[in-house]
């Protein structure tokens, strides 16, 4: 089978990203900038963590997290609208790309933008830990962050292929992107840790799954987490594995029209 169709859409996905790389990389820089500033710096020392690690490195995994997750998830989701509104999304289905080919090029392109994301605001981050702590953020386990944090980015690239392929109006992608994901996210630990939290709401965080990806970054870079490192690879798996059948579905029964 011919992988050109594959790469031929990959690169137009990823041209596409890069043509607002204003928007795609100056945003997260200039956001993670304040996350760091005011929460790492300003509140750090006011917030006490388990086992004394300062705050700002704390944080440091999470913003990663969060980095990798919205930008993976933005960039099928918003590009598959752009096309409705455009008529281009008519042109997946007319020429000889399979579902698993459209699938697999706007995932890996979503891929490549969340990774990107996360390793500058992995940047900033040491940056910011060699100035307020003297040294820098090694990871304690680098091939366990790299499997899981490609394994993140894949995921919610899935997940914004679905809500592009079946929302009908950037409002009701915004929606999906407000009341959903984003509350997922803050809700996950990127601020905090489950020893702060009420039991009924530690609970509660366990049926969250952006929560795993956040402490599986945490585990990678501290050593620590509020979850079994193991528990967090086979949970991770078993979304990617439920998140593909639910793309492949969106997209075999998307109508593939312009708005």
């Amino acid at each position: 089978m011919s992988l050109v169709p594959f790469f031929t859409l990959m690169r137009k996905e990823i041209k596409r990203f890069l043509r607002v790389i204003g928007q795609t990389l100056l945003t997260p820089l200039v956001t993670t900038f304040l996350y760091l500033l005011i929460f790492g710096i300003g509140l750090g020392n006011q917030i006490s963590t388990e086992g004394g690690t300062p705050y700002l490195l704390f944080l440091i995994p999470g913003l990663i997290t969060m980095g990798i997750i919205n930008n993976s998830f933005m960039n099928p989701s918003f590009s598959l609208m752009l096309s409705k509104v455009y008529g281009d999304i008519e042109d997946l289905k007319t020429t000889s790309l399979t579902t698993n080919t459209i699938i697999g090029a706007m995932s890996c392109a979503a891929t490549l933008r969340g990774l990107l994301v996360g390793l500058i605001i992995m940047i900033i981050g040491e940056v910011f830990s060699f100035i307020n702590l003297g040294s820098l953020l090694i990871p304690f386990h680098p091939f366990y962050l790299l499997s899981l944090t490609i394994m993140a980015a894949i995921t919610f690239g899935l997940m914004g292929f679905s809500a592009g392929i079946i929302a009908r109006s950037f409002e009701s992608l915004n929606n999906i992107t407000q009341f959903i994901i984003l509350p997922l996210i803050y809700l996950g630990g990127v601020f905090f840790s489950l020893e702060n939290l009420h039991p009924f709401w530690r609970a509660c965080s366990h049926f969250n799954p952006i929560f795993y990806y956040i402490n599986g970054v945490r585990y990678s870079f501290l050593n620590k987490a509020d979850a079994s490192p193991f528990n967090i690879m086979i949970i991770s798996s078993f979304i990617l594995i439920v998140t593909y059948f639910i793309a492949f579905i969106c997209a075999k029964k998307a109508s593939y029209k312009q708005l």
